[in-house]
């Protein structure tokens, strides 16, 4: 599969949601992991945006307008999921045999799907503040609705942060130690940890008020 029948295979903007997720159940690995990650982060940005509705005021418009770029940012990482996740796969492929010459290319590959990863996460954290602000805005019948979105965001988190360590890990077997590249990478997985904590942090408090 090429990059822009991945591209295609990957895209949910003009499919029923059913068809995308029979698509995410077959084994071609295209949709994936970092495609629901993001679809995850989407479902709670579009939750943001409901429950902003509700407030009524000149800040409940402007998270209004933050989550509706939030989601549309989280749809389009889907597809640079998908193009990053098949190029990693065309590397490995294509460098079976693992030879010295073969580590660069695979490295190479694996740190920009890391970093691919932790971008997607990076949109997922975005969210937090503007959900957590909401919860003491609204009434309380809304406040399932941000459970529910934290809980999207909890597990996106979590999954775009073990996305990024699979591949993290998979590029310093090829070449050796850590360098700047992985570093770079790593310093950022650094930040989806806590903000996954302060998403879990969130729900619970969240749920308590149910």
């Amino acid at each position: 599969m090429d990059e822009s029948a991945r591209t295609e295979a990957a895209t949910i903007e003009s499919v029923a949601v059913g068809d995308w997720l029979e698509r995410l159940a077959g084994a071609s690995g295209v949709p994936g992991g970092g495609a629901a990650c993001a679809l995850m982060a989407a479902t709670a940005a579009s939750l943001v945006g409901m429950v902003a509705g509700y407030v009524g005021d000149d800040e409940g418009e402007r998270i209004v307008a933050r989550a509706e770029r939030g989601r549309l940012t989280a749809l389009a990482e889907i597809e640079r999921d998908a193009r990053q996740s098949g190029r990693l796969g065309d590397a490995l492929r294509e460098n079976r045999d693992d030879s010295a010459d073969a580590q660069p290319t695979v490295r190479a590959a694996a740190v920009a799907s890391a970093g691919s990863a932790i971008g997607l996460g990076e949109v997922t954290a975005s969210l937090l503040p503007d959900l957590e602000g909401l919860l003491d805005l609204v009434e309380r019948y809304l406040v399932p609705d941000i459970v529910v979105a934290a809980e999207a965001l909890t597990a996106g988190l979590s999954g775009a942060a073990a996305i990024a360590r699979a591949d993290l890990r998979l590029a310093a077997s090829h070449g050796g130690a850590e360098g700047d590249d992985i570093g770079a990478v790593r310093s950022r997985l650094d930040a989806l940890g806590d903000a996954r904590t302060r998403a879990d942090e969130l729900r619970r408090t969240a749920a308590a008020r149910v």
